[in-house]
């Protein structure tokens, strides 16, 4: 279907992401509503698991966010001081949380295509580059190996 219109699979992936970002998309004008629409069925037809996927995912964020980050803070006074709480949460779950799914890495490590060199499970020592930061607000402390470069 795709090639029928003259799209590529990964430029629909790009509009879609843009429909569900913004409440503009920027969807070529020649393009009618009904080939917009065809062409996001053939794409959800082709990946069966892609929504459940996404939401998996997104359901496993917010039980980190609420269990693992907001539930350690006493009081949350505002929203101001919620939006703070969740900035705090996004640096902490991708550049300091290690992920299973990812092989022990970062979603920032990943991204950007950063292979830290990970120690030897019967290792008997440990690495001397290791970074420490601490979240004051919900008292967690975020470990990672430093760039070493």
């Amino acid at each position: 279907m795709t090639e029928q219109l003259g799209v590529s699979r990964s430029t629909l992936y790009r509009w879609l992401h843009q429909i569900n970002e913004t409440q503009h998309t920027r969807i070529p004008a020649n393009r009618t509503s009904l080939e917009i629409a065809f062409l996001i069925w053939e794409i959800t037809k082709s990946n069966i698991d892609w929504g459940r996927v996404r939401i998996s995912v997104t359901e496993r964020v917010i039980k980190a966010l609420k269990y693992e980050w907001l539930k350690r803070v006493p009081i949350i006074k505002d929203f101001d001081h919620l939006r703070i709480l969740c900035k705090e949460f996004d640096i902490w779950y991708n550049s300091w949380r290690p992920h299973m799914t990812l092989d022990g890495l970062r979603p920032d490590d990943v991204y950007y295509d950063i292979k830290p060199e990970k120690p030897d499970r019967d290792s008997k020592t440990v690495p001397l580059h290791i970074q420490q930061h601490r979240f004051q607000e919900t008292r967690v402390t975020g470990y990672r190996l430093k760039d070493v470069a």
